[in-house]
């Protein structure tokens, strides 16, 4: 040690003894001084930054292990990231435009005797069968009601964006579709009890704005539940058709929506919610019903916190071609499956502290395009529970809200932070994801991961 250095340490001991010193020990070593000041102010923050750094590349790290553990069992799912994701509650910047175009898009089914003819055949009812006549007269009805188109009504062009559309009407399994699906309706069966109104996706864009923030931009078209129906029945047909544009299962779908989406083939847009309860610091997870995906097979998968489509409840009631703000759809989703109205307590709207559009995602067996949104709540998860039994889709759409002692013994949720969706991904996710998740729900979530901090914290 230098002579200036143990005069200065034995300055440091007489301060110990006698604060007063310390301008004495200043006069006599000013450099050490500074150097022991620059230390005791700057040490800590370095240490503070360090640490802070080491966080980051953990939580980079987790979620990196995430995605990896995920996409590789994808097959029925593609998506896109948002990087930064767009923030719903900024009233100054509304980055993402929904409106609707004059051209409705809708498949007629067949014609009235021959759509009655087919549909008993299909079934091998005989015209003296009791059967036939409550299908006759179901038909009838729904036709009064004018339920069904009664001619196609749609764009059909000799270009690139129509051309799996083009492919697949040519085929003989877009007649077999029309009919077979017909004849459920006929009969009220595969949850096909009324022909309901639905947007199909027309064009689809991603961009920047001036300030290099992502935009997204959905042009819509009128359509019904049995457009859609017919064509995800065709699923199977239409994604070899078009192999060489459809995007891969994973972090793809850029390029599809780049190039230009495939016309008269998105039959289905919707929003995907998933809901982190910030009192609790849980993330909602639902269950599938019977009565909504017993035909897919999907009863008791994991699910959304809420996934609804978007219909005529969502136009703006001034200007019919153009939509409410997402946020306000996020809200009648929440509302209508899971946090319904209840006297006297907050509604979901006074109760949402963040609202963010994390990515999009096309899922293969409905062909359906969709917005994922993390929606953070001011509340637990036991009331969520509670307003789940007065939503009205509550117990339709979903079985239930998840509940595994597992995860939480007091909430049966997982954590909303990386670690816990990790956990609850290494519980359940099997190699075919679609054993135990809805894949687009699993995609959805993973989507929405990026909002938080490995403790649970929304960004």
């Amino acid at each position: 040690m230098t002579a200036e250095l143990e005069q200065f340490v034995e300055g440091v001991k007489r301060i110990l003894v006698d604060p007063k010193e310390i301008g004495q020990l200043v006069a006599e070593n000013l450099v050490w001084a500074i150097i022991a000041t620059a230390a005791f102010v700057l040490l800590p923050r370095l240490i503070h930054t360090s640490w802070r750094l080491a966080k980051a590349r953990r939580l980079v790290d987790r979620q990196r292990d995430l995605s990896e553990r995920i996409d590789h069992r994808l097959a029925r799912t593609s998506y896109l990231w948002l990087e930064p994701p767009i923030d719903l509650l900024d009233p100054e910047h509304q980055r993402v435009s929904l409106s609707v175009s004059p051209e409705t898009f809708k498949i007629s089914p067949p014609a009235t005797s021959e759509g009655i003819l087919e549909a008993t055949q299909i079934e091998g009812i005989s015209s003296d069968d009791p059967r036939y006549a409550l299908i006759s007269e179901n038909y009838r009805k729904r036709v009064a009601a004018n339920e069904f188109s009664d001619r196609h009504r749609f764009v059909a062009r000799e270009s690139q964006e129509f051309r799996a559309f083009g492919r697949l009407v040519k085929s003989p399994a877009f007649e077999d579709a029309r009919r077979r699906v017909f004849c459920d309706f006929l009969r009220e069966r595969e949850g096909f009890h009324f022909n309901g109104r639905k947007f199909a996706v027309e064009r689809m864009m991603i961009g920047r704005d001036h300030h290099e923030q992502p935009t997204v931009v959905v042009d819509l078209q009128p359509t019904d539940y049995f457009t859609y129906s017919v064509l995800t029945r065709l699923a199977g047909a239409v994604i070899p058709a078009i192999a060489d544009d459809w995007p891969a299962p994973g972090p793809h779908l850029s390029e599809y929506l780049a190039r230009g989406i495939q016309r008269n083939i998105h039959a289905s847009f919707g929003v995907c919610v998933v809901v982190h309860t910030i009192r609790d610091q849980r993330l909602i997870v639902t269950q599938r019903s019977a009565h909504s995906a017993n035909r897919g097979g999907e009863v008791g998968k994991l699910f959304h916190s809420a996934c609804e489509g978007v219909n005529e409840a969502d136009l703006d009631s001034n200007v019919r071609t153009r939509f409410r703000p997402l946020r306000a759809i996020v809200e009648r989703a929440l509302e209508e499956e899971v946090f319904g109205p209840q006297d006297g307590k907050p509604s979901v709207s006074s109760l949402i502290v963040s609202c963010k559009l994390a990515g999009l995602l096309l899922y293969f067996p409905h062909l359906s395009l969709n917005l994922s949104v993390y929606t953070a709540l001011d509340c637990d998860s036991a009331e969520v529970r509670r307003r789940y039994r007065r939503a009205r889709d509550g117990g339709f759409e979903t079985a239930g809200i998840l509940f595994d002692e597992a995860l939480d013994e007091r909430t049966g949720l997982p954590e909303a932070s990386i670690d816990g969706i990790r956990d609850l991904v290494k519980r359940t996710l099997r190699a075919d994801p679609e054993q135990s998740w809805d894949e687009g729900a699993l995609v959805s979530l993973l989507l929405c991961s990026q909002l938080l901090t490995r403790r649970g914290v929304p960004q």
